[in-house]
């Protein structure tokens, strides 16, 4: 699941960040006074992510404040289900704070579990049999994977190569853009046949990368989709008859700023974008805010934070970011308003869309290897459950993930002010959140291995 937080730091680190002798003093089940001292690198003080474990009652507010990781259901009792989570903690400051929630019991870090999440999240020897003999540069230690710089270059460059296909569009600014401290526009590589058909006559397809910067692999998965596409174009009939009828909208870099941030350091594990809320940097937790808490439909209920410093902080308001209403404002001029409810967060809530509405948007995350559909806000099937399952199902023929829509084993907590939601409930498009993979920072053999061939024939089929 997309999470994780930090104080912000800048300076940049070597490749092999994660290869380091770690000290743990702590007592895993004992009282803050035993802790003395947390992880540490060559002996210099730095908050490396550690994992924790806990058991919540299921009606417990403490998940919108915790970094989860996962979590499974216990046993219930007559008067009570609950609910064992591993998340990730920074610092001590932040484990203290999590220790006192209400609901939280019998929470402790967890060497093993931590060792583990380091160590699958390392840059390997194998990373470097994935080298790819190109004119981009990726990140440090994953070759599989081109860097933000690189994402931008391949957009110019499809668009320059295959005119009558490839458009580029800037669609907004980044938070940091907008504060004249540097930053990046946010992009759209919009692949269609311009010769065939007028644009109201297509349908359309919206695919998001990157809203957590910390997943580093569904950028790239997005660029090898974009590949895939203009190259198959006149000589695979498939993709030509896609291309021919349907605008393929996919914004790779959705939150770019942080994005660079964790590829520059990436003990970070930044989730959420930069803008730092108040006066103060935080002590515990990561400056920012979360874009996939910030979408305006069901903004800030159960799943979100109100700190500023927590990992699923939902801002100030709805859709108070620049990224979220970049893409808020593309996303309406894509879709049809015409099929849109009048009332879609209250009277119409639970009134169905048209059968005959168009058009799909997915929001492509890592990691669970899951598909997600709506509602995330609430436990509750909507009243275009059955066919959103159903086109679930479908996905899952090609990956074989897990269905984790609502009232399925798969779903595991509330969420609002997600993207999935926004797209569902105000735009009346079939929705989803796809969790690719089982890292963060995935190792390049099972991203070429598994996860591109599992999931490019997946999206082709949308």
């Amino acid at each position: 699941f997309p999470h994780a937080p930090r104080t912000l730091k800048t300076n940049t680190m070597r490749s092999n960040i994660f290869l380091f002798c770690i000290v743990f003093v702590i007592n895993l089940g004992g009282s803050s006074s035993e802790a003395k001292e947390w992880w540490k690198r060559d002996g210099e003080d730095s908050s490396y992510p550690a994992v924790a474990t806990a058991v919540l009652s299921e009606e417990s507010t403490a998940f919108q404040e915790m970094d989860v990781l996962s979590a499974s259901r216990l046993k219930s009792t007559r008067n009570q289900k609950n609910v064992k989570v591993e998340f990730l903690v920074h610092n001590q400051p932040e484990f203290e704070m999590i220790r006192g929630l209400d609901g939280v019991k019998d929470m402790r870090l967890d060497q093993d579990l931590t060792m583990n999440f380091l160590t699958r999240n390392a840059p390997s020897e194998l990373n470097k049999m994935y080298a790819k003999e190109q004119n981009f540069s990726t990140i440090d230690g994953f070759p599989c994977y081109r860097d933000l710089s690189a994402s931008f270059q391949l957009m110019d460059q499809l668009a320059s190569n295959f005119t009558d296909l490839v458009s580029v569009l800037d669609i907004g600014d980044s938070y940091l853009k907008t504060q004249g401290d540097g930053g990046h526009d946010i992009k759209v590589l919009k692949i269609t046949n311009k010769n065939v058909l007028l644009s109201a006559e297509k349908a359309n397809l919206v695919l998001m990368f990157g809203l957590h910067p910390r997943e580093l692999a569904p950028p790239e998965l997005g660029m090898r989709l974009a590949e895939t596409l203009v190259n198959g174009y006149g000589v695979d009939a498939e993709i030509t008859s896609i291309l021919d009828r349907t605008e393929v909208h996919l914004i790779l870099q959705a939150n770019p700023d942080a994005r660079a941030l964790v590829e520059g350091d990436l003990s970070t594990f930044q989730r959420k974008n930069l803008h730092q809320v108040g006066q103060r940097p935080c002590i515990i937790g990561q400056i920012g805010v979360d874009l996939n808490r910030n979408f305006p439909f069901m903004w800030g209920r159960r799943g979100a934070s109100a700190s500023p410093c927590a990992e699923t902080y939902r801002g100030e308001e709805a859709a108070s970011e620049p990224e979220t209403r970049s893409i808020v404002d593309y996303l309406e001029s894509v879709f049809p308003e015409s099929q849109r409810k009048e009332d879609p967060e209250g009277n119409d809530l639970f009134v169905p869309y048209s059968r005959n509405n168009t058009g799909i948007f997915l929001d492509t995350h890592s990691y669970g290897n899951l598909i997600i559909w709506p509602w995330s806000f609430q436990n509750r099937e909507s009243k275009n459950d059955l066919e959103m399952e159903a086109w679930a199902r479908k996905i899952t023929s090609f990956n074989d993930y897990t269905l984790a829509g609502p009232k399925t084993a798969g779903y595991l907590f509330e969420a609002s002010g997600v993207s999935d939601d926004f797209g569902y409930g105000k735009l009346g498009v079939v929705s989803g959140a796809l969790e690719i993979g089982t890292d963060f920072y995935q190792d390049c053999e099972t991203f070429e291995n598994t996860i591109v061939p599992d999931n490019i024939p997946m999206y082709l089929y949308l």
